[in-house]
């Protein structure tokens, strides 16, 4: 299952342009922001990376430990043991003078007594620091919650924002396909308009001139019909004339019969050609 995560392609928005696709790895390579939008297969719409479980591992947290404040011990000029030492001890040994006291000046029980009790006083005052740089811990989690938590409502808005401008941008394709399919089906109709004028033309062209080529059919059917009448003439032994003339003329009423003969067939030959060359025309092809 690790390995189909890694094999995953994602896109990727970056100012507001679509890129990719890129694979995790690729994605790592390019120091992916938890905030950028991401987006693959089977995914609805576009998501924070962060907010992608297979995307984990591109991302690298840093747990942040708390300091706590730490108290500086107070150190005496004079060694002590752990407990208090009793004053009323019948065996006192005299305060060694240090570089502190004045010179000349010996320390006595009253001295040492004084800041025996300065430091109990300090000692007394650190649960209260401690109570201090507690409120001062707690503020500062709830500053940064509170700079968290707006952090959170701002990319919650950045990503609204996105969102709505990608539904404007989809909306926008949406509306230019319409009118791009209105555009082409007002193409459409248009060209079949041309195409029906187009055949009424090239119909009725076809019309004229088999209806002008049916003319010139039943011309030459009428001069058959004479050659022919001509030729039974000539055939005909009532005329007197020679033999080679005689031979002459028939050769001649045949040769006429046999042209006229010829021109209807080439007419009718005509005729299928002109409705082919139009049937032709009509289907797209060559006229």
């Amino acid at each position: 299952m690790a390995q189909s995560f890694k094999n995953t392609e994602y896109y990727l928005v970056v100012d507001n342009q679509q890129q990719g696709p890129y694979t995790v790895a690729q994605l790592a390579a390019r120091s992916l922001k938890p905030e950028d939008l991401v987006w693959t297969a089977g995914m609805e719409n576009w998501a924070a990376a962060s907010s992608i479980p297979a995307l984990a591992v591109v991302f690298k947290t840093t747990a942040h430990v708390p300091v706590k404040p730490v108290v500086k011990p107070v150190v005496s000029d004079h060694p002590t043991n752990s407990s208090i030492t009793d004053t009323s001890s019948a065996h006192k040994e005299p305060l060694v003078t240090t570089a502190k006291n004045k010179p000349g000046k010996a320390v006595t029980p009253q001295n040492g007594q004084a800041a025996l009790g300065f430091l109990i006083a300090m000692r007394e005052t650190l649960p209260e620091k401690r109570f201090k740089y507690g409120a001062y811990l707690v503020i500062a989690l709830i500053v940064v919650a509170g700079i968290l938590q707006l952090g959170k409502s701002i990319k919650k808005s950045s990503l609204a924002e996105k969102n709505k401008q990608t539904e404007q941008r989809n909306l926008k394709a949406e509306q230019s396909m319409q009118s791009l399919t209105q555009k082409a089906a007002a193409q459409e109709a248009q060209a079949a308009k041309e195409q029906q004028r187009r055949e009424r033309e090239i119909t009725e062209s076809v019309k004229r001139r088999v209806s002008e080529i049916n003319v010139a059919i039943t011309m030459q059917e009428e001069e058959l019909v004479i050659a022919r009448q001509n030729f039974s003439e000539v055939t005909s032994v009532k005329i007197f004339r020679t033999a080679e003339t005689r031979s002459e003329e028939v050769n001649a009423a045949m040769d006429k019969i046999q042209y006229h003969e010829e021109e209807i067939e080439n007419l009718k030959r005509e005729i299928k050609t002109v409705e082919l060359n139009g049937k032709r025309a009509i289907e797209g092809r060559n006229y």
